[in-house]
């Protein structure tokens, strides 16, 4: 039997981006991710709504992130691509309805997150109800 995170469960919302892998010389990840990893639904970032600009966390007392971070799950995307180069994926709303991802509407900008790591941006073209 295959968990939650290997197959897109039909009553989960889905959402297209238009999304910038950032290079790790800005603050991307050390090890571009390979082409398949959006096809096989194992890369699990967090997005945060915001600016697209910003490239640390929000932090309070010095070590707590004080930003929303709503997890997803790459589902679809280019099998090549270049870090610094806009590219069209497909995320599944990981833990819908146990999160709040109202935020996550068409127009929306966000950051993709590692951690407190800032790994990328982008905005939600559209979002699917199923």
């Amino acid at each position: 039997m295959k968990s939650n995170h290997q197959e897109t469960q039909k009553d989960i919302p889905i959402i297209t981006c238009e999304i910038v892998l950032l290079p790790f010389e800005e603050g991307g990840r050390n090890k571009k991710l390979d082409g398949n990893a959006f096809k096989k639904k194992s890369y699990m970032p967090h997005l945060v709504v915001g600016d697209i600009n910003q490239r640390k966390p929000k932090m309070i007392n010095g070590n707590q992130i004080n930003e929303p971070y709503l997890g997803i799950l790459f589902i679809d995307g280019p099998q090549e691509y270049n870090n610094d180069e806009k590219i069209i994926t497909k995320m599944q709303l990981l833990y819908y309805p146990q999160v709040d991802y109202s935020a996550l509407t068409p127009n929306t900008t966000f950051t993709i997150r590692e951690g407190g790591r800032i790994v990328g941006y982008g905005k939600v073209i559209t979002r699917t109800e199923n």
